[in-house]
């Protein structure tokens, strides 16, 4: 099926790219998966990788495909769906992501995810990736503070925030979506970008209003019903200090990944 005609038919679009031929696949047409922005990801469920968008106020969830051409479309994102691919790998994909903030590290490893909740979400099986690594970083360091006491906290190790993660996929594959579970295979696709951007990225302070979102999707255990912010405590001269969620990268304030677990 073209893009142009899935478009049309459904709102909610994680693809990846089903082979010409039959037989051996080729790792390098498999395409890459980016997420960027205001994302959860859930790490360390057996079976698959989850990725989340909160329900957030004043953003943009999109999906953009890349064809092998250069050309991109894209689409609004919407609802809950799958990748799954052609030829799963044997191994355990090969998981890097120092730089994305662990809810756990704020609220203990006791915390439970709850990505149920959220509105938007896609899932890849583990044997259906090859690499999860870091795609970008905030040009500054960051730490956290309890807003009730402005106490650092110790548990968040300081260092640059991911603000976007790369998925190679282990081989081509297809999309699945929705309560029908319908299925379509995908060609000449290199890349799909998972964004849940501000509407506006030139000014304000986004992440200060809007990082309690993500703890509407975790459950806290007893004693951890503080709320915390990130406060910038290294970046580039000239740029004042913004504490809470505001991440500079050439003047634009972003949103940043964080995992539930």
């Amino acid at each position: 099926m073209k893009v142009q005609n899935l478009l049309a038919a459904v709102c909610l679009f994680a693809v990846s790219q089903m082979p010409v031929f039959a037989g051996q696949q080729d790792i390098s047409q498999a395409p890459v998966v980016y997420v960027r922005g205001l994302a959860m990801l859930q790490l360390e469920d057996r079976d698959n990788l989850h990725i989340a968008l909160p329900d957030a106020a004043g953003h943009d969830a999109t999906i953009t495909f890349v064809m092998n051409d250069g050309k991109k479309t894209v689409v609004p994102f919407k609802g809950h769906g799958a990748i799954r691919v052609s030829d799963p790998g044997n191994s355990r994909p090969i998981v890097n992501v120092p730089e994305v903030v662990r809810m756990k590290e704020l609220y203990s490893s006791a915390l439970k995810p709850l990505l149920d909740r959220a509105p938007r979400t896609v899932s890849i099986p583990w044997s259906g990736i090859r690499r999860v690594e870091t795609e970008k970083v905030t040009d500054a360091r960051y730490t956290f503070i309890r807003k009730d006491t402005g106490e650092e906290l110790e548990t968040f190790r300081p260092r640059k925030i991911a603000e976007s993660i790369r998925i190679e996929l282990a081989s081509a594959g297809a999309l699945d979506f929705g309560a029908s579970r319908a299925s379509f295979g995908l060609q000449g696709v290199k890349a799909i970008w998972i964004e849940y951007l501000p509407h506006d990225m030139t000014g304000g302070n986004p992440f200060v209003e809007h990082f309690h979102h993500y703890v509407h999707y975790v459950q806290r255990p007893s004693g951890y019903d503080f709320d915390v912010e990130p406060r910038k405590i290294t970046g580039p001269a000239g740029v004042s200090l913004r504490a809470g969620n505001s991440f500079w990268t050439g003047g634009l304030s972003l949103c940043y990944l964080v995992a539930v677990d």
